[in-house]
């Protein structure tokens, strides 16, 4: 079982996981804190924003950024954006979309590209509910 999940994460050990989850809490906690002090009126956009800078330059210096969560961050982005003019349809389905693109990268991608899903979209749609 050890092995199969192995070959499915393509290359990555089940000991860098725990590393990876940390490496995208840490960068949604430090994109939050900075979005709290930015003087945006958009203060959720802001911390995705800030969020997703931290996240490409902690992946940068890891040398571990797949496409997946490239595409993952960017349709984070811009779905905040969207939910301005389509409240909650249009941002899920990008949602959704974000999550499908890991697809295209390989069955390890997809595994990795729905526990960043999890960490990234949870905490907005939370804060979204709350504001």
């Amino acid at each position: 079982m050890k092995a199969l999940f192995s070959d499915l994460l393509n290359g990555f050990a089940l000991s860098d996981v725990p590393l990876f989850l940390i490496q995208i809490a840490s960068a949604a906690i430090l994109g939050l804190l900075a979005g709290l002090f930015s003087k945006s009126d958009e203060k959720i956009y802001s911390s995705a924003l800030f969020s997703s800078l931290f996240a490409v330059l902690t992946a940068l210096v890891k040398y571990s950024f797949p496409l997946s969560i490239m595409v993952l961050v960017l349709a984070v982005l811009f779905s905040v954006r969207f939910m301005r003019f389509w409240k909650d349809d249009a941002a899920f389905i990008l949602y959704l979309a974000s999550a499908v693109a890991g697809i295209c990268c390989g069955a390890g991608y997809v595994i990795l590209t729905f526990l960043s899903f999890i960490l990234i979209v949870l905490p907005l749609l939370w804060l979204q509910k709350r504001s």
